[in-house]
C-alpha cells in the first residue's frame, strides 16, 4: 500500500511539474525566436521543453502502473499485462525457461525475457507455468557454463560501454564550456553558436548510445541469469539432501524455485527453526540466507506458508 502511494505521488509530481515546465520553456523558446536570439539559445529552450514534456508523459504513464494487470494461459499462449501496461502474448512452445522467486516471475522466450510482478491470484497460473522450467535432470552443465561465460563477457562489455558513454557526456560538457570560454548562451558569437550546436548534437548521440548499451547490458544480464539459474537448479537437484545437518531434528525439507532454493524446518531443544537456503552454483553448496525461530510447530508451518507457501513445491520430504 505504501509503495502504491509513493508511486502515485511521484507520478502526479512528474506529470504536473513536467507539463508546467514544458509549457514555460516552450513559450520561452518562442520568445527567443521572436527576439532573434542565437541558435544555441533557441535550441536549449526547445530541448528543455521537450525533456520536460517527456518527464510529464512518463508521470502520466506511471499513474497507470499496475492497473488492469493479469497473467493467464489461454489457447496455448501466455497472456499477461503488467507494469505500465506492458503486454505479453507468447505461444507456450516458445518458452525456454520459467522461474519464480519472491514476487517476481521471470519468463524466457526465444526472443526476449520478461519480468512479471506476481500477485496472490496468479498462484495457480504460476504453478502451471513452472512446468515449463528447464528440467534440472536434463541440464548440460558444460553448455550452461559456456553460455554463462559468454553472457558475462557481453554484460561486462556493455557495462563498460555505458560508463564510457557517461564519461563522454560529462567530458563533452566540459569541452563545450572550455571552447566557448564559459560564456552565457545569450553572449555567444556565431563561432560559439556553432560549437554549442555541435556539442549538443554530440550529447544527444552519446545519450542515445548510453541508453542503447544499458539496454543491451540488461539483456545480457538476464541471459547470464538464465544460465546461472539452470546451473543452480541442476546442482540443487543433485545435492538436494546434502548438508542437512542443522544441529537438531529435521522436520521437513521443501524444495522450491526448480530446486534452486530449499527450506529446512527443524527443532532443537524445544525451539522450532525456519531456514531458507539457496544453491550457490560457484561452490555447489547450499548457502543459508534466512533463519527464524518459532515457539511451536504450528507457528513454524505458518511462517513457511507466509514466506514461500505461494510457490510451487518441486519436492518435499517429511521426517516424522
Amino acid at each position: 500500500m505504501i509503495n502504491k502511494i509513493i508511486i502515485k505521488t511521484v507520478s502526479v509530481f512528474l506529470l504536473v511539474s513536467g507539463i508546467s515546465a514544458g509549457a514555460l520553456f516552450f513559450n520561452l523558446g518562442l520568445r527567443t525566436v521572436k527576439d532573434g536570439e542565437s541558435a544555441a539559445t533557441v535550441t536549449l529552450c526547445f530541448a528543455l521543453a521537450l525533456l520536460s514534456f517527456v518527464l510529464g508523459g512518463f508521470g502520466a504513464m506511471l499513474i497507470n502502473y499496475g492497473k488492469n494487470t493479469y497473467l493467464r494461459i489461454e489457447n496455448g499462449r501466455i497472456k499477461a499485462c503488467y507494469g505500465m501496461g506492458t503486454t505479453v502474448d507468447l505461444p507456450l512452445e516458445e518458452v525456454e525457461d520459467v522461474y519464480a522467486y519472491g514476487n517476481v516471475l521471470t519468463l524466457f522466450g526465444k526472443r526476449r525475457a520478461y519480468r512479471i510482478l506476481l500477485y496472490e491470484e496468479y498462484a495457480e497460473t504460476v504453478t502451471e507455468l513452472l512446468a515449463y522450467s528447464k528440467d534440472p535432470k536434463s541440464v548440460n552443465a558444460d553448455k550452461e557454463n559456456r553460455g554463462y561465460a559468454r553472457a558475462s563477457v557481453r554484460r561486462m562489455f556493455f557495462a563498460w560501454a555505458s560508463l564510457i558513454m557517461g564519461a563522454v557526456i560529462i567530458l563533452n560538457m566540459i569541452l563545450c564550456v572550455g571552447l566557448t570560454d564559459g560564456k552565457d548562451v545569450t553572449d555567444f558569437t556565431p563561432r560559439d553558436d556553432n560549437i554549442w550546436l555541435a556539442c549538443f548534437a554530440a550529447q544527444v548521440a552519446s545519450a542515445l548510445a548510453f541508453f542503447f548499451f544499458a539496454h543491451m547490458g540488461r539483456k545480457a544480464t538476464l541471459e547470464r541469469e538464465k544460465h546461472l539459474h539452470r546451473l543452480g537448479s541442476a546442482l540443487g537437484y543433485e545435492n538436494r539432501y546434502g548438508d542437512t545437518d542443522v544441529g537438531g531434528t529435521v522436520l521437513r525439507v521443501i524444495f522450491v524455485d526448480n530446486y534452486r532454493a530449499r527450506v529446512i524446518l527443524s527443532e532443537n531443544l524445544g525451539v522450532f527453526i525456519y531456514s531458507l537456503y539457496v544453491m550457490d552454483p560457484g561452490s555447489g553448496k547450499w548457502i543459508v540466507v534466512e533463519t527464524q525461530t518459532c515457539e511451536s510447530r504450528e507457528e513454524l508451518d505458518e511462517l513457511f506458508e507466509s514466506r514461500l507457501g505461494n510457490l510451487a513445491v518441486c519436492e518435499e520430504k517429511l521426517f516424522g
